[in-house]
């Protein structure tokens, strides 16, 4: 019997006990087949493909935003007396004519109010993003620096009046493209009645089996690193844009610093503050990187389970203020990366007609003794809300920097 010992690449043992290696060109036939035997799993992929189909070279769809209550003061007010106020650039949708406000300054460094600071006022005209406002109204006058906050607190009417307009804002438009993912394999008839030490039966059958599976799981890459790209005719292919696309809002560059939970805490407290979404949301990364977040929880706070034969020594929920969050680890997130993402908003929605299929060419039917078999799709992503997901990126990402220890 040949013993094999494991061998950097292209370093080989002449001789083990027992017999003698293969030559080298048929070790390294072994040892692309060996590389090639990867887990083609792809639970990313399996819960945001979508059947929905669209029809459209350009895919859009609508991102709405909830409308806001907060905005600063673009110019200071230099006294108690000045009755325009203006806000920050646009902001001025976000109040109504006979709206309450509030203007304050904010602790140094932080966003805590300065009750010294705060007054109250009542506006009676808007033009642009200027608001006309009685001041003082109930409080104390006086200045205010620019970049104080303007808070909308609600309304007042005098008796007998006509009810103001409510502010109102819409939404805006995203799009993506499609992108046609495709292989094909051709095989000599002979070579299909060929076994091989990989496949007793048909070898194209069951390499295209396993060509159906990875394309899959590059389907699955392209979800989170695709790039944005208008196809040109018949002679550039468009592509879709991935995750790191369109998560634009809560996006943290850690500067190399170790991942923690405080990070994490502080953007989920945000999300908070701006969505109803938070709870929904599932931490995504590599698998170092979902480890790291296991070794980041002292042992001594560890629950384990434990029996004689068995210990549990991992985190598949964390517990935040702002709700529970399951880890889901990914082959397709580099190390150093990790998402805070709402499978519920995320799409993969094929093209009509055009989902996952295979076509062939029997050469019996063109007088040749080859056969050939593809698969393609055409497929683009939707992504829904990102404001209310996150991404991590740039942080420690070896796991052999944090702090390990054995229960």
């Amino acid at each position: 019997m040949v013993t094999i010992f494991n061998q950097p690449a292209n370093t080989y043992l002449s001789n083990t006990p027992g017999g003698t290696i293969a030559a080298a060109a048929s070790k390294d036939e072994v040892v692309q087949w060996v590389k090639s035997l990867e887990p083609w799993k792809t639970p990313i992929l399996d819960k945001v493909m979508s059947n929905d189909e669209f029809d459209q070279e350009v895919h859009q769809w609508g991102k709405s935003f909830r409308i806001g209550f907060e905005s600063t003061l673009a110019t200071a007010l230099t006294d108690g007396v000045e009755t325009t106020v203006e806000v920050a650039s646009g902001d001025a949708l976000l109040f109504q004519e006979k709206a309450v406000i509030e203007v304050y300054e904010t602790l140094p460094n932080t966003e805590i109010p300065d009750p010294s600071t705060r007054e109250v006022m009542w506006v009676t005209d808007i033009n642009g993003d200027e608001l006309t406002v009685v001041r003082g109204f109930g409080t104390t006058a006086m200045a205010h620096d620019a970049d104080s906050v303007v808070n909308f607190l609600g309304t007042a009417e005098e008796l007998n009046s006509e009810h103001t307009e409510a502010p109102r804002v819409r939404g805006i438009r995203q799009f993506n493209y499609p992108q046609r993912f495709q292989a094909k394999l051709t095989a000599d008839k002979r070579n299909q009645n060929m076994p091989t030490y990989e496949h007793e039966s048909n070898p194209l059958l069951a390499d295209f089996s396993e060509e159906m599976l990875k394309q899959k799981r590059l389907l699955e890459r392209s979800v989170f690193r695709g790039v944005r790209k208008q196809g040109v005719g018949n002679s550039l292919p468009s592509m879709f844009g991935g995750i790191d696309y369109f998560l634009q809002t809560n996006v943290v560059n850690m500067s190399g610093d170790p991942l923690d939970f405080n990070a994490l805490d502080n953007v989920l407290a945000d999300i908070w503050e701006a969505t109803d979404s938070a709870e929904k949301l599932t931490i995504v990364g590599s698998m170092d990187t979902i480890r790291i977040l296991d070794q980041s929880i002292p042992d001594e706070r560890r629950e384990y389970t434990a029996s004689d034969t068995e210990v549990r020594r991992m985190v598949t929920k964390y517990h935040f203020r702002t709700g529970t969050f399951e880890a889901q680890p990914t082959r397709n997130v580099p190390n150093g990366v990790l998402y805070l993402l709402d499978f519920n908003n995320i799409k993969v929605r094929p093209f009509k007609g055009l989902n996952w299929h295979t076509s062939g060419k029997d050469g019996a039917d063109h007088a040749v003794d080859h056969d050939v078999k593809a698969i393609s799709g055409d497929f683009t992503l939707e992504l829904l809300h990102e404001e209310a997901m996150a991404k991590f990126y740039n942080f420690d990402g070896v796991l052999e920097n944090y702090t390990t220890t054995t229960p």
